[in-house]
């Protein structure tokens, strides 16, 4: 599909959800949706964790790691990073807002990348047999430890503030930059690829089936509500 015909596919989709009564999906919702593919990155990570800390020989699986590494390089890192630093925590800073919030979270950003890059390139260096799990847990640990209270913050404190401060103007010409942006650095099939690339990790690890979270306690098999008939 050509950017002429997205774009004419985009304003269809804007038309139909104004009748339907709907905003289209604007900044902050696509970042938070972000926010849920980095929550299954880090996924991943923890289950290699805890396989590597119940069976130090676990094997590294590095196909598995280099796959949700490389993602976090490209897309969390690459793009919806940049898209945070350039149009939320720049406009927060210049209007003196959440200033010291802001600071930490763009400082959490390099660590994160650096350490993304230690595992990208641990993973290469596990195939000619050059590093062990060690050093890779380390990593995977400490990145952990700093994403998850790091998107919550973000989810919580900064995108609602941002949100409140811009002009729906400046919300839509925002969205807009960051779906070029997206197109341009992902490519055409954008959040859609990183998800099939995430969902074939689960898979291979045996992590995908979201059912087998749920813990056995009274009454979890009870039956799920219907939707009534209208009228009844």
């Amino acid at each position: 599909m050509s950017t002429a015909q997205k774009k004419a596919v985009a304003k269809v989709n804007l038309a139909a959800a104004a009748r339907l009564g709907a905003p289209p999906m604007g900044a902050p919702e696509s970042l938070m949706k972000d926010h849920g593919l980095l929550n299954r990155i880090l996924l991943v990570y923890k289950n290699l964790l805890e396989r590597y800390q119940k069976s130090p020989d676990e094997p590294l699986h590095s196909d598995e790691l280099s796959v949700a590494a490389n993602l976090m390089l490209r897309y969390i890192h690459g793009y919806h990073e940049e898209m945070e630093e350039k149009f939320i925590f720049l406009r927060l800073k210049r209007e003196h807002l959440l200033t010291p919030l802001i600071d930490v979270l763009w400082r959490q950003h390099w660590g994160g990348k650096t350490l993304t890059l230690r595992l990208v390139a641990a993973t290469a260096a596990a195939r000619r047999h050059e590093v062990g799990a060690q050093r890779v847990q380390r990593d995977m640990a400490a990145f952990v430890r700093m994403y998850e209270p790091h998107e919550a913050r973000e989810d919580t404190v900064v995108f609602p503030a941002w949100r409140d401060l811009v002009s729906d103007r400046e919300f839509d010409v925002v969205r807009e930059k960051m779906d070029a942006v997206q197109e341009r650095v992902l490519g055409e099939r954008g959040f859609a690829g990183a998800l099939s690339e995430i969902s074939a990790v689960e898979r291979s690890l045996g992590i995908f089936r979201l059912a087998q979270y749920t813990p056995n306690v009274p009454g979890i098999n009870k039956p799920v509500p219907t939707p009534q008939h209208p009228g009844s």
